[in-house]
């Protein structure tokens, strides 16, 4: 579980989640049994061990879990189900392009982003073959509108991503 990759509701709203909270809901969650948390330094993981001391989730946080989780709107993390594959009349590689998805938007990381979909073999929109999709996400997403955003990466000349 990517417990603290940031929790964003959508691109053009982005909340991201405190990943005290991601951390807080995952400890006290009974069907989880075991967590990896991404640390990348000293301070993180001091950080990290001291919340553990005490995981009672404020208020705020509270309501911060409360409004990432809402159902009205997707996430932005694909469950990689692949249900939708066998949907589409072009069965392209859809869990693949929404993982780029989630580079470039929970991530930031444009250079993996643009190189998952690289490896997916995605050179172009894939989707303006088709005029309408046939695709339901079991996570609500917009396939067709999604993988015609990220696409666009693809078209991007690589010194431009680089960090």
């Amino acid at each position: 579980m990517k417990s603290t990759a940031g929790a964003f509701r959508d691109k053009s709203r982005a909340v991201p989640l405190n990943s005290d909270v991601a951390l807080k809901w995952v400890l006290q969650n009974p069907n989880i049994s075991t967590i990896v948390s991404g640390m990348s330094s000293l301070d993180e993981l001091k950080k990290n061990i001291a919340m553990i001391g005490n995981i009672k989730m404020t208020e705020q946080e509270k309501k911060d879990l409360a409004y990432v989780s809402s159902p009205s709107e997707p996430g932005l993390y694909c469950q990689q189900c692949r249900s939708c594959i066998p949907q589409c009349k072009y069965n392209i590689e859809i869990p693949t392009i929404m993982r780029s998805y989630m580079y470039a938007y929970g991530y930031k990381d444009m250079e993996h982003a643009r190189y998952t979909l690289s490896e997916a073999g995605i050179s172009d929109d894939p989707c303006t073959k088709c005029k309408s999709c046939s695709v339901s996400c079991v996570s609500g997403f917009n396939i067709k509108e999604r993988i015609s955003d990220i696409s666009r990466l693809s078209s991007v000349p690589e010194e431009f991503l680089k960090s």
